[in-house]
């Protein structure tokens, strides 16, 4: 039976495909790792490879290190959109402001917060998705960490696309022969937030620099996943 590990990247509607996930392969089947270096991921592989499904916030790397034998499952999410989305989550539900990002998001608007970070090489900041390739700073040639990133997406084993959620929904049931989902839940929604028309065209053009390797890496997911569909 295959066993699979769903590499959560934040706000892109992992809680809501975990629900799907309980739903498809069962509740008990199901097991989310909250903190990938804490006690779940420190447990010896026999007590965690009951489990048909583990999720967690994880990079590549850090699936590898423990869950080498697993199909690895993930969503790519616009990159802009996935930031305005976590900054707002940040600013408005989230509790734990030892954070210095929740802390950061809190106390200012949204101008303020990109002019914070926007000098500094924060890649959890503007390039969450390729961090979750593996790469925690840009210490390579700009040019050979995007070829590097491109490379590592093409070795997970389903990218789905957050903007074609259910296309993507109904490809991943295909490809792994699972029931259809009929309904997809509406989980940690960021309720109160701009939608990307409603930015200013400047913080939009920012923003798209700012999260450069991310929109390189996101559009070379959205060809991925149209040429395994064609392939499929």
């Amino acid at each position: 039976m295959n066993k699979f590990l769903f590499l959560h990247i934040p706000k892109t509607a992992g809680l809501s495909l975990f629900k799907i996930f309980e739903n498809i392969l069962g509740y008990q089947n199901v097991f989310h790792i909250n903190n990938p270096k804490g006690k779940a991921a420190r447990q010896q592989p026999h007590e965690l490879n009951k489990y048909t499904l583990l999720a967690g916030h994880l990079t590549l790397e850090e699936y590898k290190k423990h869950f080498p034998d697993r199909r690895c499952l993930l969503f790519l999410r616009n990159p802009v959109d996935r930031f305005i989305s976590h900054f707002f989550f940040a600013k408005y539900n989230m509790q734990d402001t030892s954070l210095p990002f929740v802390k950061a998001a809190q106390s200012m608007d949204l101008e303020k917060y990109i002019k914070l970070y926007q000098n500094q090489n924060k890649m959890s900041i503007w390039n969450l998705q390729t961090l979750h390739m593996g790469f925690h700073e840009i210490t390579l040639p700009r040019s050979e960490l995007v070829k590097l990133a491109r490379e590592r997406l093409a070795e997970v084993d389903f990218v789905g696309i957050y903007e074609s959620l259910s296309e993507s929904l109904d490809f991943l049931c295909d490809h792994f022969h699972w029931p259809p989902v009929k309904e997809i839940p509406n989980i940690n929604t960021t309720l109160i937030r701009p939608q990307l028309p409603q930015l200013d065209a400047s913080i939009t053009a920012k923003l798209t620099e700012l999260c450069s390797l991310d929109m390189e890496l996101y559009q070379y997911g959205l060809s991925l996943f149209d040429q395994r569909r064609k392939v499929k």
